[in-house]
């Protein structure tokens, strides 16, 4: 049967095969398998070919992982605004090939486990990588003109925006306690920047710096996740003698840089807490997440924007009380 579409007065011939259209392969039910299929075949062709860089004679770390997300995940992702709908399967197979990202950025084995490769690596697993790409998807719709319907996706309030229309129907049906409220993403007009002193090392200079004797305070902290999914924070500090230590159990619906996130406000807080109490001049953090140490100098919207600002605020609230503070 040669089935036709009508088009105002063109006629055009149906394809039972995917039609690509704006980089899009669109099928016949618009299931976007065909498309997904596609651009993971791409991706990985595009690793193979980038691969030679991730050698020990290539790259640093960092330049390989942002060749991985320029080169390879952008293509794997293109379009998945369109079919992403929390499919188990389909984040499957993007995890595969950022696990693969993950070896080739790092050098680590295949047995390490996913939440320790995704944070040692600066990437995030494929879930939270998917639904960060709907939610600024709709943030892009907000700033549309009214008329085009994108100012009605998002409800905004004093500058905050407070819900994310849709974005519950990535949790399943048969999973109702797994819905919460989102995190809230600010649209700042004054622009902040992180009180203090970031200082960035090699792991054998760290360790070094770690066990000398400092003056003022000290704190470490480290977040991590279970093969369970729980994950949970833990700030350490000593005084005397004696270590003293403050530990957070987030649950299950966070990932590891949401932790390392958390530990970094709520060390700030307790450098804030303790200064209301003690004399000192200096406090210290020390952590092991550069993608944390990156995103607690930036307020711009986007995964731990929250934390983010609370670290801001808490490191102002010290450098007020003429304390400085390193990182």
């Amino acid at each position: 049967m040669n089935a036709r579409i009508r088009v105002g007065n063109h006629k055009v011939s149906y394809n039972k095969e995917a039609t690509r259209w704006l980089g899009v392969w669109l099928d016949d039910m618009l299931t976007l398998n065909d498309h997904t299929k596609k651009t993971l075949a791409k991706a990985r062709r595009a690793q193979n070919r980038v691969r030679s860089l991730m050698t020990k004679k290539g790259l640093n770390s960092e330049g390989c992982k942002r060749i991985q997300v320029a080169a390879v995940q952008a293509v794997a992702l293109y379009g998945s605004e369109l079919w992403w709908h929390g499919q188990e399967n389909r984040a499957q197979e993007v995890q595969k090939l950022l696990n693969e990202q993950g070896r080739r950025v790092t050098g680590c084995f295949r047995t390490t486990p996913q939440g320790a490769l995704m944070n040692d690596a600066g990437l995030r697993p494929a879930t939270a990588l998917l639904n960060n790409r709907v939610r600024r998807y709709k943030l892009r719709q907000m700033m549309m003109p009214d008329a085009q319907g994108g100012g009605r996706m998002l409800e905004v309030q004093r500058n905050v925006i407070q819900t994310v229309e849709g974005i519950d129907e990535l949790i399943p049906e048969d999973k109702p306690f797994e819905r919460r409220s989102y995190e809230r993403t600010t649209l700042p007009t004054d622009r902040r920047s992180l009180k203090g002193r970031m200082i960035i090392q090699d792991e054998e200079q760290a360790l070094k710096e770690a066990k000398w004797e400092r003056e003022g305070l000290v704190l470490w902290t480290d977040g991590s996740k279970k093969e369970d999914e729980w994950v949970g924070c833990a700030v350490v500090w000593k005084e005397g003698d004696v270590w003293k230590k403050r530990r957070v159990h987030l649950g299950r619906q966070k990932e590891a840089f949401d932790v390392e996130m958390y530990a970094m406000s709520e060390a700030m807080k307790i450098a804030d807490e303790k200064a209301e109490k003690e004399k000192f001049t200096r406090v210290t953090v020390f952590m092991d997440s550069q993608a944390t140490s990156r995103r607690i100098q930036s307020d711009e919207p986007g995964p731990g924007q929250v934390l983010a600002l609370r670290t801001m605020n808490w490191a102002n609230a010290l450098a007020r009380k003429n304390i400085q503070v390193e990182y």
